[in-house]
């Protein structure tokens, strides 16, 4: 599967000038990729659309 995921908001390391991404927006991208798994998706670009953070407390809450 081949899943890209456009304006990834990224952080970049003062020392090194290595990008990165933090630990909620991996999570939101772990999640879309295996969503698609679950679907069989082969190829797809998506557009990255923050979910706010107490929308994902509210979420992991009632699972």
């Amino acid at each position: 599967m081949t899943l890209v995921f456009k304006n990834v908001p990224a952080q970049v390391c003062d020392n090194c000038g290595e990008a990165y991404v933090d630990e909620q927006v991996s999570g939101q991208i772990l999640s879309a990729a295996e969503e698609a798994a679950r679907y069989g998706v082969q190829v797809d670009i998506r557009e990255f659309i923050a979910t706010p953070a107490w929308a994902i407390k509210n979420i992991s809450e009632v699972t």
